[in-house]
């Protein structure tokens, strides 16, 4: 698959059966006024959803490593109308990230991905405000139609085990959703 259809598979509304972007901001608990981080971005699946649900006085900060993808997420919350924004094209282990500022952060479909990821929740921790909420979304350790190979997924107690010796608190874990699994953890 070539990144042009994997970027418009990202943005499908297929995907949006079986992984309700809305759904799940409000159960990492995005509101009205908040300031929201959405690691690894990609074309803005989520940060659209993001933008409607915190209005022009919140704030949505997008990285993802992917220029295109940062290019393409870019021009979405344009589209709708959507100021109030930045996105960065840097990876996550290195982008500007401001210290205690955000409410809710994201890290969707790629905790998998880092190479140290108990680093980048660390920085994600650090951007945090005090009682902030990380939500991580990730794919089930079990076959599916689609998504990564089944040998790089992690499963729940791998995540937590990564979220907690990142500094965070676990508060919940969702199995609500056919391929993904959904955490909630506070900043202590």
């Amino acid at each position: 698959m070539d990144e042009d259809e994997f970027l418009r598979i990202l943005l499908s509304e297929e995907r949006k059966a079986w992984q309700n972007p809305s759904d799940i901001l409000l159960r990492f608990g995005l509101t009205r006024g908040q300031r929201f981080l959405d690691v690894a971005s990609g074309p803005g699946f989520f940060a659209v959803e993001a933008s409607k649900m915190v209005g022009e006085r919140g704030y949505i900060y997008c990285v993802d490593t992917n220029a295109k993808a940062a290019d393409i997420c870019v021009q979405n919350l344009s589209r709708v109308g959507y100021r109030n924004f930045e996105v960065i094209a840097q990876p996550i282990e290195v982008a500007p990230l401001p210290t205690e500022h955000f409410d809710v952060a994201l890290v969707a479909n790629v905790l998998h991905d880092f190479g140290d990821p108990v680093f980048v929740l660390r920085r994600v921790y650090e951007s945090l405000r005090s009682n902030g909420v990380l939500g991580v979304v990730d794919w089930k350790k079990m076959e599916t139609p689609f998504g990564p190979p089944l040998s790089v997924r992690l499963n729940e107690e791998e995540s937590i085990r990564i979220i907690e010796g990142s500094g965070f608190r676990v508060v919940e874990v969702i199995n609500s959703y056919p391929y993904h699994y959904l955490i909630r953890a506070e900043k202590r």
